[in-house]
């Protein structure tokens, strides 16, 4: 299983790279079959750019990609495409390719596994009195169609399928005239002429159906803005593109009312983040830079955020506290993830169960599936992408009256200009940005934070295979593909990604792999130190002035300094805010630093002498850096 998801992993990240629009498929057939072994064939197909016929013959070896265009603009060595072709040989088979220019590509390997035991697949009942229920899928693409009318109908439905708004709407006033009305609609919410939302609009608008059928929107778009259309229009649910099985059966169920798995109604879903304000969120991470970027994602949403930093100091915080969520990391040292919601669910009394959700860089399907399985409710993979941890959010927290602590609520002052950031090579900013809800210094600290925590990471990695130590040598490159993602630094994630899989087949190209690793690190942290010395210089050259207006902001800091308060790293934001210009004075950093570090006492010091030199300092005069 390791080799082929690592195989499928790699060639899907490839085809995601190299196709802009259209679509990405994963297919596998069964090509013979005896009693005690089955031949599969694999399949990843895409739309994309396609590789023309003299670089086919190239394409398979190491640190070749199509031409040097494709690494400069793509990224990457192409060292993901020998490892398949080494695993896959190891596997017994071999691996190929279709392609033609601007056509897409289809890579492709027959295997031979071995049969396990059957396993019964979990039961997904209705209520005797839906089966049979006519349900319409609405949906422009045949193979998400598919894929909902096999499990619909296994489900225990009745099943029409559809592509189009204007279909939809004639064959909902047919049957209804035939005698044989819909009880449910699941309508995509981007088609080609009438829309899933202008769809729902006019089925609730129609006069000619004797009774509205439960509508859930389904999408792969635009998450914040389907949920808002959804409580506009009062739809019964949605689902999020790639659809599987569990939320399928779970988001029908509370749409037609019924209880969800083990008897236990689920709540609707709060419809805005203002629903879910003030609401105490728990955050089981072990490393430091994405534990940054959940926190101050979170609390920009006025969220209260506690950090855990295992999974045994997770179980006790749950313990002693109630939280409304918590995201629980599956790797993590002393306790991990699985264990940790294990015995958390141990522990738990009543029907009232703590709302867990796996936090993972892990996005296969059986991940998510053994996530499940030790009784975690959902699961979100890493790097965060703001739209689902926000879709993960209103999902799951209860919508109910909460106070918002009052340094979680910033308004921003009228008239202020946003800073910016440069370019920066190896740096995907305008990703970056994005993860970050588009706050500069917000992503600027987790830029230094990585700084900070990654300089001796290939050093480090250089090490662990000197001293033989496999194990630690592969947490290492796994964190720094992690963090790489986090701060959209795509070239050095990949090379990281490739390096931990050769790492963990044991491969030849190890040491190759770790100067591309070293190189595309060096890179990245050249850049990162240039954006410090730039915030230096403008330490150099900048002013206090008025200070008078900063004095109540410094006191509220000071009070969540003594009483030890991560919040203050939100209040010291609002003073760099109410600062323009200076937000990178040396001073500042070294706070925001301490502050990020946990180091409390020695922020209260430096706060204090900030302080007095904002007393000090007049209008007109220069403060000396």
């Amino acid at each position: 299983p390791l080799r082929l998801g690592q195989v499928l992993i790699n060639l899907a990240n490839n085809a995601v790279k190299f196709t802009n629009q259209g679509r990405i498929t994963i297919r596998v057939d069964q090509v013979h079959r005896n009693s005690e072994r089955v031949e599969l064939r694999f399949a990843v197909s895409d739309s994309g750019i396609g590789i023309s016929e003299e670089a086919l013959a190239t394409l398979f070896q190491a640190f070749n990609q199509a031409d040097a265009s494709t690494t400069r603009r793509y990224g990457g060595t192409g060292l993901g495409l020998t490892i398949c072709k080494r695993l896959v040989e190891l596997m017994g088979g071999d691996i190929q390719v279709e392609s033609e220019l601007g056509r897409g590509s289809t890579f492709s390997f027959n295997t031979v596994f071995g049969l396990g035991a059957e396993k019964e697949a979990p039961a997904y009942e209705i209520p005797a009195a839906l089966k049979g229920m006519p349900v319409l899928v609405v949906d422009d693409e045949t193979m998400v169609q598919e894929f909902l009318r096999l499990n619909l109908e296994s489900f225990g439905f009745k099943v029409t399928c559809l592509a189009s708004g204007e279909e939809a709407l004639v064959e909902l006033r047919e049957a209804d005239q035939q005698g044989r009305p819909y009880g449910l609609i699941l309508v995509d919410w981007q088609m080609p002429g009438m829309d899933g939302v202008e769809t729902c609009r006019q089925v609730q608008a129609s006069s000619h159906l004797s009774q509205t059928p439960a509508m859930i929107m389904v999408t792969g778009h635009g998450r914040q803005e389907v949920v808002q259309q959804i409580d506009e229009l009062g739809i019964d649910g949605y689902l999020f593109k790639p659809v599987s099985r569990l939320p399928l059966y779970d988001t029908i169920m509370a749409a037609l009312g019924q209880e969800g798995p083990g008897g236990i109604a689920r709540a609707p879903a709060s419809s805005s983040l203002a629903d879910i304000s003030g609401a105490r969120i728990l955050v089981a991470e072990d490393n430091e830079v994405n534990q940054q970027v959940a926190k101050e994602m979170l609390e920009g949403w006025q969220l209260q955020v506690t950090v855990a930093n295992n999974g045994r100091e997770a179980v006790e915080m749950v313990s002693n506290s109630p939280f409304d969520l918590v995201f629980m990391d599956i790797q993590m040292p002393e306790m991990d993830g699985l264990t940790a919601c294990q015995e958390i669910r141990s522990r738990e009394t009543g029907a009232t169960q703590m709302t867990i959700i796996a936090m993972t860089a892990h996005a296969m399907v059986g991940d998510r599936e053994k996530s499940l399985a030790a009784g975690m409710d959902d699961h979100i993979t890493k790097p965060l992408d703001p739209e689902e941890l926000q879709a993960i959010l209103l999902k799951w927290i209860r919508p109910v009256s909460r106070e918002t602590p009052a340094h979680l609520v910033r308004p921003k002052p009228a008239g202020q200009v946003e800073p910016t950031l440069p370019e920066l090579p190896g740096i995907d900013v305008e990703d970056g940005l994005r993860r970050m809800a588009g706050n500069v210094g917000t992503y600027r600290r987790i830029l230094l934070k990585f700084a900070e925590n990654q300089a001796s990471a290939a050093r480090d990695i250089q090490q662990a295979l000197d001293d033989d130590d496999q194990e630690r040598a592969l947490l290492l490159a796994h964190t720094v593909k992690g963090v790489a993602a986090n701060i959209s630094a795509k070239e050095l994630q990949q090379a990281g990604l490739e390096l931990e899989a050769a790492i963990k087949e044991g491969g030849e190209d190890v040491r190759g792999l770790l100067r591309v690793v070293d190189e595309e690190l060096n890179q990245v942290l050249t850049v990162i130190a240039g954006l410090a010395e730039d915030g230096e210089k403008g330490d150099s050259q900048g002013t206090l002035s008025g200070p008078e207006h900063l004095v109540p902001l410094f006191q509220e800091l000071l009070s969540l300094l003594e009483d030890n308060d991560t919040a203050a790293n939100l209040c010291l934001e609002n003073i760099m805010e109410k600062m323009p210009g200076v937000e990178r004075r040396g001073q500042l950093a070294k706070l925001g630093k301490s502050i990020g570090d946990y180091d409390f006492d020695a922020a209260l010091e430096q706060s204090h002498e900030l302080l007095a030199a904002l007393h000090l300092l007049l209008p007109g005069e220069h403060h000396d850096s």
